[in-house]
């Protein structure tokens, strides 16, 4: 569960963000925050996938891929989330009970960074 639904639990409870899309659109932000606790584990997922790049790098730009096919936002901010709304969010993640199960300690300071990129859109 980890950060994807910390962040995504924080969103929908304060902006009613739809908790699927939201977590579809976080996914390879937070996917990429924790690159240095998982890229050998999603090296597996890849292969399993059978996708070319067999790296974290393969199962993201597969993710992104899909994600644009089936319509989902590429922002947090389409969703209607915006920078004010950044330290409320990350206090909530970081005290989401999912939080503790991310690969990366999830503190306030990196999880408002990795919201400002998921409201940015920006990889």
């Amino acid at each position: 569960l980890g950060g994807m639904h910390a962040l995504t639990h924080a969103a929908g409870g304060l902006l009613n963000t739809q908790h699927g899309q939201t977590v579809a659109v976080v996914m390879p932000y937070v996917l990429e925050f924790n690159r240095p606790a998982v890229a050998d584990t999603f090296a597996a997922v890849a292969r399993y996938l059978d996708l070319r790049d067999q790296s974290l790098t393969g199962v993201v730009d597969w993710v992104l891929e899909l994600r644009e096919r089936v319509g989902i936002p590429h922002s947090l901010s389409a969703l209607g989330v915006s920078d004010d709304d950044v330290p409320t969010l990350a206090r909530m993640s970081v005290a989401d009970p999912s939080a503790g199960t991310n690969p990366i300690p999830l503190v306030a300071e990196d999880v408002s960074d990795l919201l400002r990129t998921c409201i940015a859109g920006k990889m």
